[in-house]
């Protein structure tokens, strides 16, 4: 996902009282672009393109979320998400400005509402005042939001919907301006619900509602309390969750660096730009970190977002930059990491365990307090992944690559996407297979080796090869990977490790999961090349395998 913001208010339109600013006119201004060394107005919380959200925007919104939440009944988002709402709005009505929604129409959608809601007037008019917000404030949010519909509605169901908007939010800059942590704290808690008869039916969302609310996941969960044992942990990004692996190239070298090289050592990922003045503003905080914990190996990861080499190249030297550098050109383990607006950083500790994740721009008071309790731990164990049961001992056709001779692949049959069969042995003869094992969906690395693969498969099929992947997972899975990766290549699924077991990856890292592996199989059914990696994250290059084949 990508990284976007919204434009200032005016006082224009049917809604708008004295001061009060037009929501539609708001997504229509142009206003000139950041100066990255100038200052940031005091009321910029996000700026996307040169357009800022001011505060006061924000915490309207805040409010209003707040209020309908209340009246529906349902728990409120929490502020980071009524932001990420705010910026996709602004995005649709950036490009909706043709469409025109009447003050009449508000007002019937907002009866329909309380209607459904099962909330009298009374009940309605103490909601908004303990939110203090009028009524105007909901008409003016409602005539937004159907015009927001309209326009969605226009594009497809709710899936279309949200894929253009992932499109819009990869095309825009956003630079977060403010600690958000902070700024949330700010804000006054929610009133308790309104007591009330049950609620009707709610009826299914609008591809509106489900394409403004699938950007970005829950708010971050209070920091885990470290233990002598780490317990079984979900891979994620927010505190508690296991990191999820990357590897990415740094800048300047031929090296890829993995966030697995790292595991025992405390990691602080930063995502960042060079166009970002939030960015530019904490990278002498992020370079004091660097070297005032360097002898406590706590490793500083610059992950530059969708900018070419040359760009990165000549700003780092600029601000002097002396920790890694690298590059997620195509915004890869930035969607992974789901960040939403830049600088965005994840403090992940000895354990590779995310153990903070902060929004906005750093200062060393910030990291330091960060990063104090990853060093006040005594290193601990990498946490275990969720147990799968491994077979008692591996089949009697498990792959010995001890031999002399090449050993022959075992042959297997398994289902991919949309149920489509493959077998090893119908490509004996008339191709070379480059089969891929893969550990899950959750992992990042493993992704990414697919969209590399990916882009290069025409390459392997002009040198006579096909690919084929597997995992450990079910049909559907494997389909939802194909979407994910856009892979034109099977990607097959081995529900019971069984395949697995008999290349030999099942549970070689002692995780209970697939370790990461590359096979080649000449067209005689031979394994010709192999590579097994000793990491969850070790795994060849796209070159690396093209070496390979014949």
């Amino acid at each position: 996902m990508g990284l976007t913001g919204c434009s200032a208010p005016t006082d224009v339109g049917p809604l708008v009282a004295p001061g009060r600013a037009d929501p539609l006119a708001s997504a229509r201004q142009v206003s000139t672009p950041d100066d990255s060394a100038g200052p940031v107005a005091d009321e910029a919380v996000a700026r996307v393109d040169g357009s800022a959200i001011s505060r006061a925007e924000w915490q309207l919104a805040v409010r209003l979320d707040r209020a309908m939440s209340r009246l529906a009944g349902r728990p409120a988002p929490d502020p980071e998400s009524t932001l990420d709402r705010l910026i996709n709005a602004r995005l649709v009505l950036a490009q909706a400005q043709h469409l025109n929604v009447t003050p009449q129409e508000a007002e019937q959608r907002l009866a329909g509402l309380q209607r459904l809601w099962r909330v009298d007037q009374a009940q309605f008019a103490q909601a908004l005042a303990d939110a203090q917000l009028t009524q105007l404030d909901v008409l003016e949010e409602i005539r937004r939001l159907l015009t927001i519909e309209r326009y969605l509605n226009q594009l497809g169901d709710a899936q279309a919907a949200a894929a253009w908007l992932r499109t819009q939010r990869a095309r825009a800059q956003v630079g977060i301006y403010v600690d958000l942590k902070a700024y949330t704290s700010l804000l006054t808690s929610a009133p308790p619900p309104l007591l009330r008869a049950p609620a009707a039916q709610t009826p299914s969302a609008s591809p509106a509602a489900l394409a403004l609310q699938t950007t970005l996941a829950p708010s971050p969960a209070p920091p885990i309390e470290p233990t002598a044992t780490p317990p079984a942990l979900d891979t994620g990004v927010f505190p508690g969750q296991v990191a999820p692996g990357f590897g990415l190239p740094q800048l300047d070298s031929e090296m890829t660096i993995s966030l697995a090289a790292f595991r025992g050592r405390p990691v602080i990922v930063n995502f960042w730009a060079s166009w970002c003045p939030p960015c530019r503003q904490e990278i002498p905080a992020l370079q004091a970190a660097a070297q005032r914990y360097a002898a406590q190996d706590v490793v500083v990861l610059a992950v530059d977002v969708r900018e070419a080499a040359q760009t990165v190249r000549a700003f780092a030297a600029t601000m002097n930059m002396q920790f890694p550098i690298l590059l997620d050109a195509n915004g890869a383990v930035a969607d992974l990491y789901q960040v939403q607006g830049i600088p965005t950083t994840v403090f992940v500790d000895a354990a590779g365990v995310v153990r903070a994740r902060h929004v906005g721009p750093l200062t060393e008071a910030l990291i330091a307090d960060y990063v104090q309790p990853l060093l006040d731990e005594a290193p601990a164990a990498a946490p275990a992944a969720a147990p799968a049961a491994a077979p008692a001992t591996a089949p009697a056709t498990a792959l010995d690559l001890s031999r002399a001779t090449p050993a022959i692949a075992p042959d297997f049959e398994l289902a991919g996407a949309s149920n489509h069969r493959v077998r090893l042995s119908n490509y004996r003869g008339q191709a070379q297979v480059v089969l891929v094992f893969y550990r899950a969906t959750t992992c990042g690395t493993c992704l990414i080796q697919l969209v590399e693969l990916q882009r290069a498969y025409a390459t392997f099929k002009q040198r006579g090869a096909e690919v084929i992947a597997i995992a450990p997972q079910d049909v559907e899975m494997a389909a939802r990977t194909v979407a994910s990766t856009q892979a034109a290549f099977p990607i097959l699924a081995d529900v019971d490790h069984t395949v697995s077991a008999q290349y030999g990856v099942y549970d070689t890292l002692g995780d209970g999961q697939v370790t990461p592996a590359v096979f080649i199989i000449d067209r005689a059914g031979a394994v010709a090349w192999s590579y097994i990696g000793r990491t969850p994250g070790d795994r060849p290059s796209v070159e690396d395998i093209l070496s390979q084949l014949d």
